[in-house]
């Protein structure tokens, strides 16, 4: 049994939803992981459920996938090669990953270099990410075939609107002052859920340009974020999940 999942009285299991932040125009939620890559009887139960929110979202709503690969999780496990056999359909383009939360990229100095100690590593100077300009089918298929590294970053929004990535770098950009991160091509929002549960929800419809729906692989969470502009307990509800108030806010869904 992994770290996400209880057992129930039949012999089942439930994944474990935890509320993080339930406000009137977002809810946000955390899925947890045993790790990522996550384990092949773990991801079957993650994937099961995932792909069961997702539907129900999309029941009363067309909403269009704009999805995202965070280079780092693509090296995992055999990542690199799922990407490559699939890279013409997919259609990647490179990104900048941006923490709305956070100051721009900058460049390692001399003296932050010249103060590191014997085998300590420099800081992350940037995130770095691929936008999927393929068909939507094949971003479908994207999410399909790499879940479970950490990679994934899946935006759902009303389609129809003009592109995402211009919108995306327009809020984004002036976030990145420093060349050459100022000269990416193209802009993605990175939050994890300390970041997404600090700002208001007129403060991520903002960051998110408008966007219904943010769902990512967080490394720093071992999880993934689900965050919704509507609250998302209705769809637990109707998946049959149990809600919990203690030890914390959590929804207990069988898969």
């Amino acid at each position: 049994m992994s770290a996400t999942a209880s057992r129930n009285g039949d012999g089942s299991e439930s994944l474990q939803v935890k509320g993080i932040l339930l406000r009137r125009a977002w809810g946000i939620y955390l899925l947890p992981v045993s790790g990522f890559p996550v384990p092949d009887d773990e991801l079957a139960r993650v994937r099961q459920l995932l792909t069961r929110v997702i539907q129900d979202i999309s029941r009363d709503q067309s909403l269009d996938s704009e999805v995202f690969l965070q280079s780092a999780q693509v090296r995992l496990q055999d990542g690199s090669t799922r990407l490559s056999d699939h890279a013409g359909e997919w259609k990647p383009k490179l990104c900048l990953g941006v923490w709305p939360d956070r100051p721009g990229p900058t460049r390692w100095t001399r003296e932050e270099l010249e103060e590191l100690a014997v085998g300590e590593e420099p800081r992350r100077m940037m995130y770095t990410a691929l936008y999927l300009s393929g068909s939507a089918r094949a971003r479908e298929g994207a999410c399909d075939v790499m879940l479970g590294l950490g990679a994934i970053v899946r935006i759902m929004r009303t389609g129809g609107n003009g592109s995402y990535l211009a919108k995306v770098k327009e809020v984004l950009k002036p976030i990145v002052q420093q060349k050459p991160f100022s000269n990416f091509p193209n802009f993605m929002p990175l939050f994890d859920s300390k970041s997404m549960s600090g700002f208001s929800p007129d403060q991520l419809d903002k960051w998110l340009c408008g966007a219904a729906v943010y769902i990512r692989e967080s490394p720093e969470d071992n999880g993934i974020i689900i965050a919704s502009s509507r609250p998302l307990d209705a769809t637990f509800e109707r998946l049959g999940g149990r809600f919990e108030q203690q030890p914390g806010a959590q929804w207990l869904v069988s898969c």
